[in-house]
């Protein structure tokens, strides 16, 4: 068994989607799926109800008035942001049981890309943007996965940065047995992640001309942009080397404008918990 075999074997070890969630995701295909068959599948497991209820009444999504049921929950917010909030409800609760909560500094991180890529989706108008939330919390799941299964090895990739080296996708292979391209995409398939959301995970540092993926450059691009305003996710050290193209692709640049720089900024500390 090769040294990347043995590292993504271990992912089948975290724990398995929860039925809850493969019953969801049942319905989320099935085209006389109602509101109420939705709320009453979320009700069933009070962790995953009491996350929907927190995350529908933050600056996320933003429903006036507020909810204080689920089916209300559900029915402002649609079927497509419900699925994006079960996804990353189930995945943080999951790692939480591997008996490792994501670290703040990653977690201001994805939040931020989150926002950023959401914002970009929506203003580009992107194929992607109904699952533009969930891929920019989950783009780095894989980091997250290695923090649970290989945590000495990670600890070691923490000491290189501090010491000098450049975050990347070869070092991670060195340091760790695969990037975290690699272990989020094997994380992505044991819990049975959409296929847009695989290709995030799979492809945002290293694009595939083979797979066109939009997401994947937005999601991309709000990395950076997240870097650009602080917003790091990472041990001290240099953002991952940047293709300007994929920005070009889309239309943006590298960095966003002063403008753009204050919007963003106003939307991320608005999302901050009071």
């Amino acid at each position: 068994m090769t040294q990347v075999d043995e590292v993504l074997g271990k992912v089948e070890t975290l724990p398995p989607l929860p039925e809850v969630c493969l019953r969801l995701q049942a319905l989320f295909d099935d085209p006389k799926c109602t509101p109420k068959m939705v709320a009453a599948q979320i009700e069933r497991d009070a962790l995953l109800a009491t996350t929907v209820l927190k995350l529908a009444n933050s600056a996320y999504f933003s429903v006036p008035g507020g909810v204080t049921s689920i089916l209300r929950a559900v029915q402002m917010m649609g079927f497509s942001a419900i699925h994006q909030v079960v996804l990353c409800a189930v995945s943080s609760n999951l790692m939480g049981r591997a008996g490792k909560q994501t670290p703040g500094w990653i977690t201001e991180h994805n939040q931020g890309v989150s926002l950023i890529a959401n914002w970009l989706a929506t203003l580009l108008r992107s194929p992607g943007k109904d699952m533009a939330l969930a891929a920019g919390l989950l783009h780095d799941i894989g980091r997250t996965a290695a923090l649970v299964l290989v945590p000495q090895a990670m600890h070691r990739y923490a000491e290189a940065i501090r010491k000098g080296a450049r975050h990347s996708l070869e070092l991670e292979h060195e340091i760790l047995g695969a990037d975290h391209q690699r272990i989020g995409r094997q994380v992505g398939i044991h819990w049975k992640y959409p296929p847009a959301l695989l290709a995030v995970i799979e492809l945002h540092h290293t694009p595939d001309p083979a797979r066109p993926a939009p997401l994947a450059d937005i999601v991309y691009v709000a990395d950076a942009w997240a870097w650009s305003l602080g917003l790091k996710g990472s041990e001290p050290g240099e953002l991952f080397d940047f293709d300007a193209s994929r920005a070009e692709r889309l239309g943006l640049a590298s960095a966003p404008s002063e403008t753009e720089r204050a919007t963003l900024l106003e939307m991320i500390n608005a999302s901050k918990p009071k």
